[in-house]
């Protein structure tokens, strides 16, 4: 329920628009893409965990299928610590993907440079420290040009993941955050980073 629907309109439109291009192989390739994500995210909806490396899956597919649409507007990379067993840490399903589609539709979009998000995950103690970072146009910015724009749509993914992050430290007994930094994490003077903490 916190994917956008304009994600999906858009996904369909462009799937669209490739065959009325009469470009068969992008068109299939696109919505292979888009049919797996939906298929991982309807498995996954009922999960109370997934493991580290699954999550990173959804979110490497959806970052494909916003970079076919924006060829060469931005890169994606993933740094995970070497100390790091993706297979047996477990996280809460469809975290990461609500703040990584804000970074490239807020941040990322508006910039006539070459844009990176970066996801980056290391462990500190018993806890699992998440950041996504991008190099876009910082928040300040970015509500300047929302509150100029016709069309305000309301994006309530990144709430319900909050809320949910919130629940799990209850029913746990330890703490998990979501921490909004100005700067990316390698620039303190460009973009925005999201810090998500959950214990492991």
């Amino acid at each position: 329920a916190q994917m956008s629907p304009h994600f999906i309109f858009n996904s369909l439109n462009a799937i669209d628009n490739y065959i009325l291009n009469h470009d068969a192989q992008t068109a299939s390739d696109y919505l292979s893409k888009f049919s797996k994500l939906m298929r991982q995210i309807l498995d996954y909806s009922n999960l109370s965990e997934i493991t580290l490396a699954q999550e990173i899956e959804i979110l490497s597919l959806y970052v494909k299928i916003e970079q076919m649409r924006f060829p060469s507007k931005f890169d994606f990379e993933i740094e995970i610590d070497a100390s790091i067993d993706s297979e047996q840490i477990k996280v809460p399903p469809l975290v990461f993907q609500p703040y990584a589609e804000n970074a490239i539709w807020h941040g990322l979009m508006h910039i006539d440079y070459q844009g990176l998000l970066v996801l980056s995950v290391t462990k500190t103690g018993d806890y699992l420290e998440c950041k996504i970072s991008d190099n876009g146009i910082g928040r300040e910015r970015a509500k300047e040009i929302k509150s100029k724009s016709a069309t305000k749509r309301k994006s309530h993914g990144m709430q319900i993941t909050q809320e949910r992050i919130n629940l799990l430290s209850q029913l746990k007994g330890r703490g998990g955050d979501v921490v909004v930094q100005d700067g990316s994490y390698n620039d303190s003077s460009t973009g925005t980073t999201v810090v998500i903490t959950f214990p492991i």
